[in-house]
């Protein structure tokens, strides 16, 4: 088979993945449906009188991570079984094609399917809220998130946040192919131990920089006067930067390839 990469032969593998999987996909949907319904449903029944979109916002993004990295810790599971894995990579696609699969399914497919999911149910759901605050405005409140400015911190936080999740998404992509059993337990592992070793490499650059005068203290902290004294931290701007240009550029393709090689180091 020609190793190129093949446009037209990745086609085909979509495909074929997709009527391999029809039903599965399927099922999947209305379960993630059912599941984001039980989540708006003790939204509205526990939200109390007072009803935040930052809230709506914050279950978006807490499905999107979790269930998007269960999703791709599955995406190579065929690779833990001998006789679906000899068939697999037995196909007549090269492995390049075979992850651009993978990532069709996981970036844009998932992405969008549970977008979608989890704006029609939370359409209905803050529908519903906003009647009680039309029939009791004096009871009820619902504050929304402005999503008029194209540019608004809001869409700016989105972006954001979806660099963090192809990210993230990418490492389970890569624990698939690592881990035959139990693949989304070991992948979270490893995740914690890069975190944590991120924090003790920056932590010694900040020691190093203490001895020049300068300073590169992961986090800052500063005292806030509400009638009760309080500390807020928050990451240093110079790490800030970091975080968001490994998350931007690095770490999504730098995990897609380390998968590739790996795919094409795999044997059953």
């Amino acid at each position: 088979m020609n190793n190129r990469f093949s446009f037209k032969r990745l086609l085909l593998l979509i495909q074929k993945q997709f009527s391999e999987n029809v039903k599965l996909y399927l099922y999947g949907t209305l379960a993630l449906l059912g599941l984001l319904a039980i989540v708006m449903f003790l939204w509205v029944l526990f939200g109390g009188n007072s009803y935040s979109g930052n809230t709506l916002f914050e279950f978006y993004l807490m499905g999107l991570f979790i269930l998007g990295a269960i999703f791709a810790s599955f995406s190579f599971s065929m690779l833990s079984s001998k006789d679906k894995g000899i068939y697999w990579l037995t196909l007549p696609a090269s492995h390049g094609e075979k992850l651009a699969c993978a990532l069709f399914y996981n970036v844009l497919v998932f992405t969008v399917v549970y977008t979608l999911c989890y704006l029609l149910v939370a359409k209905g759901a803050a529908e519903y809220v906003s009647e009680l605050v039309c029939k009791h405005p004096e009871k009820y409140h619902f504050y929304h998130i402005n999503w008029s400015k194209p540019k608004g911190s809001s869409w700016e936080e989105l972006r954001c946040v979806l660099y963090a999740f192809f990210a993230v998404q990418a490492l389970y992509l890569l624990g698939s192919v690592y881990f035959k059993k139990y693949s989304f337990v070991f992948t979270t592992a490893v995740g914690a131990l890069l975190i944590i070793a991120f924090i003790f490499f920056i932590k010694s650059l900040s020691a190093s920089f203490n001895k020049y005068g300068a300073t590169f203290d992961i986090v800052n902290a500063h005292g806030t006067a509400n009638g009760v004294w309080q500390k807020e931290y928050f990451f240093n701007h110079t790490v800030s930067g970091i975080i968001i240009f490994l998350a931007k550029f690095i770490w999504a393709p730098f995990f897609w390839l380390v998968t590739w090689f790996r795919l094409r180091e795999k044997e059953i």
